[in-house]
């Protein structure tokens, strides 16, 4: 019998950006990272995703600049990346959802559904 079950994690940054052609003034933000995983729960390994790969995922942009990393560092790009990378940690994940938050009121939604579960 196969589990689906759901993984929620709230992870934070800070980094700074620019978007270019939008806002070309480079300035920082306290990122906040809502992510949700679904996927077959396997009890033999007791552990459907290791939270510390994820955080490593999020983390590894804190106090830098994205502009570095990504050609238009927006919320909506950020929130892709992070569903893409978190989608490759685990073969049995259907989705990955994540929401991006750049201010208290201005996130970014993707959501990832694996195509082989479609």
């Amino acid at each position: 019998m196969k589990r689906i079950i759901k993984l929620n994690k709230e992870c934070s940054f800070e980094a700074a950006h620019f978007i270019p052609n939008y806002t070309n003034i480079i300035h920082g933000h306290s990122f906040r990272v809502g992510i949700s995983i679904t996927g077959f729960y396997n009890s033999k390994d007791g552990v459907f995703i290791d939270p510390e790969n994820i955080n490593k995922i999020i983390k590894r942009f804190d106090g830098q600049n994205l502009n570095e990393y990504f050609k238009f560092p927006s919320v909506e790009n950020l929130a892709i990346y992070f569903a893409l990378k978190i989608a490759r940690l685990n073969r049995n994940i259907i989705s990955v959802t994540i929401t991006v938050f750049e201010t208290e009121f201005t996130c970014a939604t993707f959501t990832y559904t694996n195509p082989i579960f479609v």
